[in-house]
């Protein structure tokens, strides 16, 4: 069987989503601290993960963020989901969006600080500015 080769500083743990668009895997981990959606890169053949970066990490509307859906260049997940709610109560979901390309703007600076740190040492590559955290009529 093949496997995708995985750079070994790589955590996998929590995934909850996996999606693919632009030649990239988007992961959601809500299984880990912090809570995060990361980008993977992959090869021309789909078969190594050539780079990383975070898309979304410890936002505070994340409760178990969950699944999403590549939609052109953009990525839509869900923040919070019903692990910690009743289904039943009629309680609303939070959806955001983060561009694939990015997504400086939606990390916490504490987070961007140690992301800038990471870059600087080679150990990621830059993110690019450009996500959105929308409200919950999508605007």
């Amino acid at each position: 069987a093949d496997f995708l080769s995985v750079p070994p500083n790589l955590n996998l743990g929590g995934i909850e989503g996996l999606s693919y668009g632009k030649g990239h895997l988007v992961v959601v981990q809500n299984g880990i601290k912090p809570q995060r959606v990361m980008r993977l890169q992959l090869n021309d053949t789909g078969d190594t993960i050539t780079n990383t970066a975070p898309l979304a990490v410890a936002l505070e509307s994340f409760d178990y963020p969950s699944h999403g859906e590549v939609v052109g260049d953009d990525f839509y997940f869900y923040a919070s989901s019903y692990w910690n709610r009743d289904p039943t109560a009629g309680e609303a979901v939070t959806v955001l969006r983060t561009d694939i390309a990015g997504g400086r703007d939606i990390v916490p600076p504490d987070v961007r600080r140690f992301m800038e740190d990471m870059e600087r040492d080679g150990r990621v590559a830059p993110l690019t500015p450009k996500p959105v955290e929308e409200d919950a009529n999508g605007s």
